[in-house]
């Protein structure tokens, strides 16, 4: 009787615990779904700021190379100018020394 007695107690805490331990769980699964929607709050907030900080950074690539475009153009401008003065400066030159030359031919020929 007695080991009846302690079964039946035993099954009787057992069911007054159950209630307690079912609101432990419940309460433990609303702590653990509230830190999850907040993390998915986080990681949306961050996705949107990073997804931004891309399309700047998309924003100033496209500026940077459109600057970059004209800086080629220039450089190859100012090139092309360096060569046209390199030309028109060796051509000065050879006109220089056939003016000198035709001048020294024209002084010796005097000379004689």
């Amino acid at each position: 009787m007695r080991h009846m007695i302690a079964i039946l107690f035993g099954m009787m805490l057992g069911l007054a615990t159950a209630p307690l331990a079912a609101a432990d769980n419940v309460e433990l699964l609303q702590r653990r779904a509230s830190f999850a929607y907040e993390e998915t709050e986080r990681a949306e907030r961050n996705a949107k700021t990073a997804e931004q900080e891309a399309a700047e950074a998309e924003k100033r690539l496209a500026y940077a190379k459109a600057r970059l475009a004209e800086s080629e153009q220039e450089a190859a401008a100012a090139r092309k100018k360096s060569e046209e003065a390199k030309a028109a400066t060796e051509l000065a030159k050879r006109k220089w020394v056939e003016a000198t030359d035709a001048l020294e031919r024209e002084w010796k020929s005097m000379r004689k």
